[in-house]
């Protein structure tokens, strides 16, 4: 059986449960699904809101392997990593 659905990239807002944030991943459609294929990020970081306590950050990484999980994954809460120079 060839496999032949075409990877797709999706860039911008995604919320999971309470978590609301920017998500950058790879999927492909099969049967009218989306289904999560490679690379998958989602995160959340102001540092502007942070320092005014009106914020949070988080950041889940890792990877799907036909819509399924696959390999070490990583959450990570309340940490921030500016890529902003002072």
């Amino acid at each position: 059986m060839l496999n032949a659905q075409e990877v797709k990239n999706y860039n911008g807002p995604l919320q999971i449960g309470k978590y609301n944030g920017k998500a950058t991943y790879t999927y492909k459609i099969v049967d009218n699904d989306t289904v999560l294929e490679g690379d998958f990020l989602v995160l959340r970081s102001n540092l502007q809101e942070l320092l005014q306590k009106q914020d949070y950050s988080f950041q889940f990484k890792g990877s799907f392997v036909d819509g399924t999980a696959n390999g070490p994954w990583k959450f990570q809460f309340g940490e921030f990593n500016s890529k902003s120079q002072s």
